[in-house]
């Protein structure tokens, strides 16, 4: 088994699609709220967390397929890709 960890490039296609398909699969289970991500998410969530600065995502690869993910920030939410006050 070959475990990989990255800082996400929200200017990579590849990692922000593979962030999208982790985070897709968590919005679906229970856990996540059972409901699959709104299209404008989809379309912005990269852009709209590269412009925050306190904002980072960590991704782990195990054999070359996504496998885990973290976003860290704050007062940020990826589920409604908007900031709160």
């Amino acid at each position: 088994m070959n475990i990989d960890v990255f800082t996400l490039n929200y200017q990579d296609t590849i990692h922000t699609q593979d962030m999208l398909f982790l985070l897709e699969n968590y919005a679906l289970d229970p856990m996540g709220g059972a409901t699959a991500l709104s299209q404008t998410v989809k379309d912005n969530l990269a852009s709209e967390l590269a412009k925050l600065p306190q904002a980072f995502s960590v991704i782990c690869y195990v054999d070359g397929k996504p496998a885990g993910l973290v976003n860290c920030f704050e007062a940020f939410s990826t589920f409604k890709c908007k900031t709160f006050d």
